[in-house]
């Protein structure tokens, strides 16, 4: 007798036996036959309700694109007893499973559960499933403890305040610092840009300014000249500042960076006539009197940053506004604008953007 007519034989024989149809069903499975496996699993079930058998068949399900099926054997799970973590992997995967379909009150509920267990891919999940929904203050919860609790996971805070523009970058940066100055010289410049992004949102000027110009010596560009120049003025440091300028004006790339040089070259000339305190916008080039009706939110918070820096608060809001509200994307410097606005007493929404990809489904214990 082949190996297929005995374990129907076996089947036909001995199926009233609980033990046998679990055996069979992994015996199927093995062979990739689904429906036969499926059908021992959920004879076995009947009998006997090992997690084993509910996740093989979710599944198998699941393979067979049942997805009514699938979700159902994996709620019908979680009323069983839990040994282990066996409950927060069903969790997440119906937490996952929703977020697919954005039932962000149906995925919510899973991943929270799931998340309290405090193993760290479940927790990852409850920070994403918030994440889509717009819960930045859930999301972060979660990430920040994850960040604290797990080896592995030193940059995970910090690249979610990077994503999502809030948060608490100084707390971010002091669980990552430890590996980012271990690996920091093998980092390329749009890395060190964005780390040092991440310090100006944590409001540590100096260290941004070091990484912003160690990216433009790497690559020059005149937009990237300007965020030194920004931070340069922050600090006072007057011949930095110039010299950011000086390089953002002369950069031959005009077609690509028009506005940032034409803005780098009317504050070469501001500077040079005594500061932009009382600078003239009203009468300055057509190009520059543009800027804030204009979509560039770089140069609007370049523009912006440096007028508040020159204590025009006025002036300096309406830029930074524009640069905050941008809506065809969301930029660095629209969430810098952000955070500038949110210091005084002004509250501006981000851009919409998409969600987070899913979380990866884990089926560890850890």
């Amino acid at each position: 007798t082949n190996g297929k007519d005995q374990l129907a034989t076996w089947e036909q024989k001995y199926g009233r036996h609980p033990g046998v149809r679990g055996a069979l069903a992994k015996s199927y499975f093995s062979e990739d036959k689904l429906a036969a496996a499926e059908r021992n699993l959920k004879e076995f079930l009947k009998y006997s309700k090992d997690w084993w058998a509910y996740e093989q068949l979710a599944d198998i399900q699941k393979q067979q694109n049942n997805l009514a099926g699938w979700q159902q054997t994996l709620e019908e799970s979680l009323e069983q007893p839990d040994y282990g973590l066996y409950h927060a992997q069903a969790r997440v995967q119906l937490a996952n499973y929703y977020l697919e379909q954005k039932s962000f009150d149906r995925a919510i509920p899973h991943a929270e559960r799931a998340a309290q267990t405090g193993a760290c891919w479940a927790m990852q999940c409850a920070s994403k499933v918030h994440e889509a929904a717009g819960n930045l203050a859930e999301s972060e919860r979660w990430v920040s403890q994850c960040t604290t609790r797990y080896r592995g996971q030193e940059l995970e805070w910090l690249w979610w305040c990077s994503r999502n523009g809030v948060g608490d970058f100084a707390e971010a940066i002091a669980c990552a610092e430890p590996v980012l100055d271990a690996t920091m010289d093998r980092r390329k410049p749009a890395e060190w840009r964005v780390l040092g992004l991440c310090y100006a949102a944590a409001k540590q000027p100096r260290k941004a300014l070091e990484l912003l110009q160690k990216a433009t010596e790497r690559e020059p560009a005149p937009a990237l000249a300007l965020w030194d120049a920004v931070f340069a003025a922050e600090l006072n440091e007057t011949a930095a500042r110039d010299a950011a300028l000086k390089l953002a004006s002369e950069s031959q790339n005009r077609a690509a960076d028009r506005e940032a040089i034409e803005l780098a070259t009317w504050l070469q000339s501001a500077y040079a006539a005594g500061g932009l305190k009382e600078a003239r916008l009203d009468v300055a080039p057509p190009e520059i009197q543009a800027i804030r009706g204009g979509k560039n939110p770089n140069v609007q918070f370049f523009l912006g940053k440096l007028l508040l820096l020159a204590g025009r608060r006025d002036d300096a809001v309406e830029y930074l506004k524009a640069s905050a509200g941008h809506q065809e994307g969301d930029f660095w410097s629209s969430r810098l604008a952000r955070l500038l606005l949110a210091e005084q007493g002004i509250q501006v929404e981000r851009a919409p953007r998409k969600p987070p990809a899913a979380p990866e489904e884990k089926t560890d214990q850890g």
